[in-house]
């Protein structure tokens, strides 16, 4: 009876013993990690504003997924960007209101502008601006898109 016994408090320790692996193995590969919380912008495309304009329209990527909020980053001289008209995949446009100089040098990022709703896809921009030097080459402006990932809705 003992020997019996002691296969059986053995097959059970290791039962247990495997149990608590697939557990772990479980938890390691189907839990959220912080990355996946965290913004994570795309580049969605770029276009070269003009001099002797004061708006241009950037298109833009739409194979690189859906978004809820923009970005705006210039590369070359200083750029005040006034207004941004945004146009969807589905033809639908929205206008939004953008007050932040993006300064010289290109290394600033305007303030991400939520687009609500559902996440969508971005055709393209119209930006107004104003040039704030108007000796130095236009600027490229870049545009990024964020997908907050994991997230259908798009909080304002």
């Amino acid at each position: 009876m003992d020997s019996h016994m002691n296969k059986l408090t053995s097959r059970m320790a290791a039962t247990f013993r495997n149990c608590m692996v697939a557990l772990i193995v479980l938890l390691a590969f189907h839990a959220p990690s912080a990355n996946s919380q965290q913004d994570k912008w795309l580049d969605l495309g770029k276009g070269q504003v003009s001099k002797a304009s004061s708006s241009s329209y950037i298109p833009l990527d739409t194979g690189k997924g859906t978004v809820c909020a923009l970005r705006f980053q210039q590369q070359g001289a200083g750029l005040e960007i006034e207004q941004v008209n945004v146009r969807f995949g589905n033809s639908q446009s929205m206008h939004l209101s953008l007050q932040k100089t993006i300064s010289l040098g290109g290394t600033d990022f305007s303030s991400s502008v939520h687009l609500g709703g559902n996440r969508r896809t971005v055709s393209g921009v119209e930006i107004v601006y104003k040039l704030l030097d108007a000796g130095q080459p236009p600027p490229m402006v870049k545009v990024s898109g964020n997908t907050l990932p994991g997230q259908y809705y798009c909080p304002r």
